[in-house]
């Protein structure tokens, strides 16, 4: 029973990631597990639409952990600066590293969670999280709140840059401005 939940789960990864186009524009294979995402007013869940309002605060996730291991855990706004014209690239919104199973908060911070603000007039954004198995520690890095160090943050090429191979788990959700966010954006 168990098994075909999994199987069933992975099923609709592999349909919402590639329907909602996250693979090929941020990744390039569905992760093979789902990351949980739960908000206080809220759950992510492959593609479901939440109001900024519901994801102000940063969430509590898991993901399907191997015992000693360590994780990298980011948050990406992958539709800068509208799901049209991506040209901005992405926006980090969370970058933490060096995770013990999923718990973020023993994990070191390099990019505090961040809440979103989509523009008024783009529509539906998305947000992306991920989680990739470290092969080792990562260090050497300070950590950088600016908006500077979020924008047009690759995160394949980090990805990479630490042998962190492909995303282990990943989920994500849509959101667009309403009036919480303000006229300003």
């Amino acid at each position: 029973m168990f098994t075909n939940m999994l199987t069933y789960l992975f099923g609709l990864a592999m349909v919402a990631f590639r329907t909602q186009h996250v693979v090929p524009d941020l990744i390039d294979t569905v992760p093979p597990n789902l990351l949980q995402v739960k908000y206080p007013n809220g759950t992510v869940m492959l593609g479901n639409e939440l109001t900024p309002t519901q994801v102000q605060n940063q969430p509590t996730v898991h993901w399907p952990t191997e015992v000693g291991a360590l994780y990298t855990l980011a948050m990406l706004d992958i539709d800068v600066p509208n799901h049209t014209d991506r040209s901005d690239g992405n926006f980090k919104h969370w970058l933490s590293v060096n995770v013990p199973h999923s718990n973020v908060q023993f994990g070191y911070t390099l990019a505090n969670y961040m809440s979103i603000h989509p523009p008024k007039g783009v529509g539906l954004k998305r947000y992306v999280f991920l989680a990739y198995k470290q092969a080792r520690r990562i260090g050497g890095m300070d950590p950088d709140d600016s908006v500077d160090a979020r924008i047009n943050f690759d995160i394949n090429a980090f990805a990479k840059q630490y042998d962190l191979g492909k995303p282990m788990a990943g989920n994500f959700f849509q959101a667009q401005w309403d009036e919480s966010v303000g006229d300003d954006e």
